[in-house]
């Protein structure tokens, strides 16, 4: 690790001591876009939720994936980011949001991808001492930084 990866590693570890509530909505890194997302999953907050993700630029990358044609097709990049919303949307009613309550996250460096999308390693530890590791990735676009998801 080193020295100014010591700043950003402990405001991970002061934030996940917060209540979600003390930490307002900010895309302007990715980290805190990723902060954003996870206070509003702390808060079950469905909208600020969906306000830290970009279901567009997600669904042109899962089209990119597919075909890189599909990727080129406005009217087909929104009617996918639809459905990823709504999916999204149903599986937090249904399923909840997930638990970030006692853990105790960190955030690597962002590592780029391209020139708009990076790669912030997350590192988590439970009261109970499971570890977790995850790959999270964020876009950067008109709005601001925003999470995607990257399918491998």
């Amino acid at each position: 690790m080193n020295a100014s990866s010591l700043p950003k590693l402990l405001v991970g570890v002061f934030l996940a001591g917060l209540p979600a509530a003390s930490f307002a909505a900010d895309f302007t890194t990715p980290e805190n876009a990723i902060r954003s997302l996870e206070a509003a999953y702390i808060d079950e907050d469905l909208e600020a939720a969906v306000a830290a993700k970009d279901f567009t630029e997600e669904a042109r990358l899962m089209l990119l994936s597919i075909n890189a044609e599909f990727s080129k097709d406005p009217d087909l990049i929104g009617k996918t980011a639809n459905v990823l919303e709504l999916s999204f949307r149903k599986e937090m009613k249904e399923s909840g949001f997930p638990d970030f309550g006692g853990l105790k996250c960190s955030l690597g460096e962002p590592e780029e991808v391209t020139a708009t999308l990076v790669k912030v390693v997350e590192r988590c530890v439970s009261p109970d001492g499971n570890a977790t590791v995850e790959d999270i990735h964020v876009f950067n676009g008109a709005e601001g930084w925003r999470v995607v998801v990257v399918q491998d």
